[in-house]
């Protein structure tokens, strides 16, 4: 049995995570160039360790991506308070996220769980002696 290099390990993992949060991949949001690159990355590291594809196209998987954006020219926003109307800039003092679909109503008590810490060694829970069945954990 050979022993692992645990220091070259974590040495080689911190790579890869400087690698994928590096500038140049943008952020790596779907369909970006900085996802392509991402993933370009990725597939030379599968090789690189003798991984065969499994995928109809390589180590890709297509599909279809739907996209919504803000189209910030005719787009504002404003606090209104009375007659006191005060327009806010875009970006700059309120960020607006874009989603598609559909959002779950849901309506439930909601308990108060602290920071909701499970710390066994220290005998301490916050959720101890809670009834948390079809609630809400705050």
């Amino acid at each position: 049995m050979t022993e692992t290099d645990w220091e070259a390990r974590g040495r080689d993992w911190w790579a890869h995570v400087r690698a994928l949060a590096d500038d140049r991949m943008e952020g790596r949001e779907s369909g970006s160039p900085g996802y392509q690159r991402a993933a370009d990355y990725v597939i030379d590291q599968f090789r690189a360790a003798g991984l065969e594809p499994a995928g109809v196209d390589g180590f890709r998987q297509w599909l279809d991506l739907e996209v919504s954006q803000l189209e910030e020219a005719s787009s504002s926003v404003a606090l209104a308070h009375g007659r006191t109307v005060r327009p806010l800039r875009l970006r700059e003092e309120i960020q607006i996220a874009v989603t598609s679909g559909t959002q779950p109503s849901l309506e439930a008590e909601m308990v108060f769980v602290g920071y909701g810490l499970e710390i066994p060694e220290h005998h301490y829970s916050d959720l101890e002696g809670m009834d948390l069945r079809g609630k809400i954990a705050v």
